[in-house]
């Protein structure tokens, strides 16, 4: 159906006018989580893989210092807000709103909020296993492992850098499920997707809207278009290397062992960028990694450089704890951009340069360090060189 990929048709059960939800969804930055189960009978919001059943629940992920917007357009629509569920862990990050819909439906709005960190960041903190990796911004849809989701029905598990007992618990209890998918009676708990990947490789690099990306454009007719271009969110990078020790899950007596990933990528909210940024951590073999790895440094030297431009007067505690070496650059956005504290009219930001670093090391994903080489990846590089030169003298 022509509407089956239509996001203002999708969103009509929640909003009265999904144009402007869009506009106020891009202001805020906020991203939809897509469900990507078929028979979705807990309501959850399914568009990229058209569920069957019209979806009655709506989870958002949004910063929490840009969020005001949507409640206050929530709060327009007629959504009452509902009271904190004791039996919900994080419920100080959840802000949820109801009301009936058009066709007599309850509809539900959750708004995950969370500190100011990169999209990506949340998206990945959110989402374990990889084929749950697909979202809505206000203008498009992104999965970033359709092959391995829609064509081979496998996923990789992905574990946090601090992987907790409780965690490991969850994982292992998420794969039991996926393992009970040939029943139906247990499609409504699970994802549809049937295996974990066994044969996946030793690190996976991937960029949000790469070659190997999903990405449906959507009709921007009569949306408002946001300050913050897509290019922020396409430009974040992470990586996925699989761990030493498996997930092991036992059941009947039967022992299986999965792969499992750690997922590796750091925040760039430094107080020289408007925008935040992801980009793998500078410790992989790759030319990428050491630019990575350059780009923090380069960081460093800005923010110490525009530190210089407050008023002595004026500087903070954490401006002489920074200098000390007891903080790092990273760190000091809070406390430079916190109520009561103003940045100099003189203050530089830094995006559009650290934008086309970010693109410079992704282009040099494949190119192995030379650091790393040995002592015969350099016989062959000077051996390469020496032939490179001999042909140019031929001509």
């Amino acid at each position: 159906m022509a509407s089956d990929y239509n996001i203002n048709f999708k969103l009509r059960h929640f909003f009265t006018d999904p144009r402007e939800f869009r506009s106020v969804q891009g202001q805020c930055g906020a991203i939809i989580q897509d469900s990507i189960n078929k028979y979705n009978a807990s309501g959850y919001f399914g568009f990229i893989e058209r569920s069957i059943f019209e979806g009655t629940r709506l989870p958002v992920l949004v910063e929490t210092t840009r969020m005001t917007p949507l409640v206050d357009y929530l709060a327009a629509e007629g959504y009452e807000p509902l009271d904190p569920d004791p039996t919900f862990a994080d419920q100080e990050n959840m802000y949820s709103a109801t009301k009936v819909g058009v066709d007599g439906e309850m509809r539900k709005v959750e708004l995950e909020h969370y500190h100011p960190v990169g999209q990506l960041h949340m998206i990945m903190h959110t989402h374990r296993p990889t084929h749950k990796l697909r979202f809505i911004t206000w203008n498009k849809a992104y999965t970033i492992f359709p092959y391995e989701a829609f064509v081979k029905e496998t996923y990789h598990l992905v574990q946090s850098v601090h992987l907790t007992q409780s965690e490991d618990a969850k994982l292992w209890e998420y794969v039991t499920k996926v393992q009970g998918t040939e029943n139906p009676e247990c499609w409504f708990c699970t994802d549809g997707v049937l295996e974990v990947a066994r044969d996946g490789p030793k690190s996976i690099t991937r960029r949000i809207g790469d070659s190997q990306t999903w990405i449906l454009n959507f009709d921007t007719t009569g949306v408002t278009v946001p300050e913050t271009p897509d290019a922020i969110l396409e430009s974040s990078v992470f990586e996925l290397r699989q761990c030493s020790s498996p997930l092991v899950a036992e059941s009947d007596g039967i022992r299986v062992e999965y792969p499992i990933y750690e997922s590796l990528y750091v925040d760039l909210g430094h107080v020289v960028l408007k925008h935040w940024y992801v980009m793998p951590l500078g410790t992989g073999p790759s030319v990428m990694h050491k630019k990575c790895a350059a780009i923090l440094k380069k960081l460093e030297r800005l923010t110490r450089l525009e530190l210089e431009k407050i008023p002595g007067a004026e500087r903070p505690p954490e401006y002489y704890a920074f200098q000390r070496g007891e903080w790092d650059a990273m760190h000091l956005r809070y406390p430079l951009t916190g109520p009561g504290l103003t940045l100099p009219a003189t203050w530089t930001y830094y995006d559009d340069e650290i934008l086309a670093d970010l693109r410079d090391a992704w282009e040099s994903r494949d190119e192995v360090w030379e650091g790393r080489r040995g002592i015969f990846g350099w016989v062959r590089k000077i051996f390469g060189d020496w032939r490179q030169q001999t042909r140019r003298r031929s001509f």
